[in-house]
């Protein structure tokens, strides 16, 4: 990997820390909690593992290209997949895997997993749903950030007694 592709990796992990890391705050200080420190993962290329550190339920990988090549986003996502799978902790749930994707002079987009309902189903006694593998644009994914962090975050506060 060339020099210019490095640095361009590395200024897509700063973004989206720079993105994430002000939610972050907010909700720790919404639950008054020390606060968690989202990092680049400096030592992936000797010990692999996921682009941002931080968030204990969250995959993160995050790839900033200059254009399309077919195929390149279905590896991406597969490379997400894999290394959620491997840096899971045995005992705890499986990571969530999440890939930011950029693109030159286009808005960040995310894959991850999700589930598809079908708003217009008209029989509520059978939902109609799938899981699927869904591409959102920042701020679909930043909502469903929010609630999952502060969702993970009060199962590990323990109550004053």
């Amino acid at each position: 990997m060339s020099l210019m592709a490095r640095n361009k990796g590395k200024r897509g992990e700063r973004a989206v820390i720079d993105w994430l890391q002000p939610l972050v705050d907010s909700i720790c200080d919404e639950l008054y909690i020390k606060r968690l420190i989202l990092q680049r993962n400096t030592i992936q290329s000797d010990k692999g593992g996921t682009d941002i550190v931080g968030i204990d339920w969250m995959a993160a990988e995050v790839k900033n290209v200059e254009n399309d090549t077919p195929g390149l986003l279905d590896s991406w996502w597969q490379q997400c997949v894999d290394q959620a799978e491997k840096w899971s902790v045995s005992g705890r749930p499986r990571l969530c895997p999440v890939l930011f994707y950029m693109r030159n002079r286009r808005p960040i987009r995310v894959r991850m997993f999700g589930i598809i309902f079908d708003k217009n189903s008209r029989d509520t006694a059978r939902e109609v749903w799938c899981n699927a593998v869904i591409d959102i644009d920042r701020e679909s994914f930043e909502n469903y950030f929010i609630q999952r962090t502060k969702l993970e975050l009060q199962k590990e506060v323990k109550p004053c007694t």
